[in-house]
């Protein structure tokens, strides 16, 4: 959760200058301190705006000690895949565009022959040329959306002597109640809104160009109702995470708009994932950021809990001291990686050490994450154990000489946060960072730059609970309108004994099973 920069007091210069010199050489250590804070915040700021958006320094750019240590390890881990046949090589990016996917289906073929007979004759024999074999390209057409008008025509029966007890048949139940959006519309807009950022003032100039006048008004309600309809599949989806191992949580602002106040209120959406069992990216919605809303919906959860080491999640974190059980708390190196670089972007070269030592555990993990759990904990035994005590020694040793700099604020930041962060050691199911929650709030601030508010705390609510749908097929590699029109027919005629077929998860495992699910449009619904 990104934390606002700390305020600096403001020094007043006396006057008359002080005449002894203890005072004056204590007013310039002052004025030091608070020099070195503001240029820290001046590189923090200018690394925000003008800096690249990745926390990542190669390997060539780092020297000494640190430099010996990643080759090192570099080394042994490169021998260890090569022996089991293991390639951890990111695939390079091959930029796309350049070939039709073979998913697309052919439309049609178009031949193209010279059919001119004065063309086709030969210059030298003045007979005419025959082919002789062709060239083939191929280009990528695009159909655009269209709108379809679809009546219902409901039978009524009745009895032909007594011309009584009259019955209908009546359409299945829809998403939008007396509403005439079908599932596949609400689940296109859906789609748009929280997986393609398309905010609803957009969305109703896109239908307006097409012919088709839908207010934003009508859009958010929409959205809304559906919502109401899918929130027993999120609350379900809620449940299976807290019964996992580990839960990955983070937060990050969403402001929104409450009646009489005059202004947008800074609200908070918090991301909670679940671990491989239960691959759930769900979202929680608060009025604000205070540590509360954790305790509320983190409540009796056991596990291990990974976050970037924030104090909003200590009432959930258990307390020996206090006797207090709760979950345990795992911390994230990707953050103690970026306090490193950040000091070594202040020239201060002590932090080569420590990156160093960073990316070497990010090596052994992107190994050991192709192993099982058992054999995860036993290369991290080998590998990562004795490199991480090394560099608490070498911690020590800063935390007793480090200047009050960029440093000395990584070093104490991770000697305070020491225990969690060495968790994964002995735990092959954590991992040892939180970059999904980062990944998965990324969507939310993409959002938020086109959103800009929430509408009402309950507006802000329901966009949590799509959300947590979309972003969850996002990441199981789903096409979230098609699920999302699939689930929107389906659900509001389903028993809530069975609500599992429409986890994610479980909805494309059935999907693999039975590809023909996917049923055509039915032209007659028999009652």
């Amino acid at each position: 959760m990104a934390k606002p920069a700390p305020k600096v007091a403001h020094i007043k210069l006396p006057d008359p200058l002080p005449q002894v010199l203890e005072e004056c050489h204590q007013l310039i250590f002052q004025l030091q301190e608070r020099i070195l804070v503001l240029e820290k915040q001046s590189r923090r700021q200018k690394r925000d705006k003008f800096g690249r958006s990745t926390a990542q320094t190669p390997a060539n750019n780092i020297e000494g000690p640190g430099k010996e240590i990643y080759d090192e390890i570099n080394e042994a881990i490169t021998t260890e895949e090569n022996q089991k046949g293991v390639c951890t090589a990111a695939p390079a990016h091959g930029g796309g565009g350049r070939k039709i996917p073979q998913s697309v289906p052919e439309k049609e073929t178009v031949q193209h022959k010279i059919t001119d007979e004065d063309t086709l004759l030969c210059p030298c024999c003045r007979v005419p040329r025959t082919p002789i074999g062709f060239k083939v390209s191929t280009q990528l057409d695009y159909i655009p959306a269209r709108f379809e008008s679809i009546r219902h025509v409901e039978f009524k029966y009745s009895c032909p002597n007594c011309k009584s007890n009259v019955i209908e048949a009546s359409k299945p139940l829809q998403p939008i109640d007396k509403g005439y959006p079908t599932a596949a519309l609400v689940a296109h807009i859906l789609t748009s809104l929280f997986a393609h950022h398309l905010p609803f003032y957009r969305q109703e100039q896109i239908f307006a160009n097409r012919g088709i006048p839908i207010k934003r008004s009508t859009l958010s309600r929409w959205k809304n109702q559906a919502a109401q309809e899918l929130a027993i599949v999120v609350k379900r989806m809620r449940e299976l995470v807290l019964k996992g191992k580990v839960v990955y949580s983070d937060g990050t602002s969403m402001p929104y708009l409450l009646k009489g106040s005059g202004e947008a209120q800074r609200g908070c959406i918090w991301y909670v994932g679940g671990d491989a069992p239960y691959p759930y990216r769900t979202f929680v919605f608060s009025e604000d950021e205070t540590n509360k809303h954790p305790a509320t919906f983190l409540k009796d959860f056991t596990g291990f809990l990974l976050t970037d080491s924030t104090n909003k999640y200590n009432p959930v974190l258990k307390n020996i001291k206090e006797g207090r059980d709760g979950a345990t708390s795992a911390n994230c190196w990707a953050h103690v990686y970026r306090k490193f670089e950040d000091a070594k972007n202040a020239e201060e070269k002590l932090a080569d050490y420590a990156i160093g030592v960073i990316k070497s555990l990010f090596r052994i993990e992107r190994f050991a994450q192709t192993q099982s759990e058992n054999e995860r904990v036993k290369i991290r035994n080998q590998f990562s154990l004795r490199l991480i005590e090394r560099f608490k020694g070498w911690l020590d040793e800063q935390a007793e000489i480090a200047a009050p700099t960029a440093l000395a604020d990584a070093v104490k930041y991770t000697l305070n946060n020491w225990i969690a962060l060495t968790q994964f050691v002995d735990h092959g199911f954590l991992k040892i960072h939180n970059n999904d929650s980062e990944n998965a709030l990324r969507a939310v601030v993409k959002g938020r730059i086109n959103w800009l508010f929430a509408g009402s705390t309950t507006g802000a609510e329901n966009s949590a609970i799509v959300m947590s749908l979309v972003q969850t097929c996002i990441g199981l590699g789903i096409n979230p309108e098609e699920y999302l029109t699939d689930v929107l027919a389906r659900l509001p005629a389903t028993p809530i004994s069975q609500i599992d077929q429409f986890l994610p998860d479980r909805w494309q495992a059935s999907r693999a099973k039975s590809p023909s699910s996917a049923a055509a449009p039915l032209q007659s619904i028999s009652a």
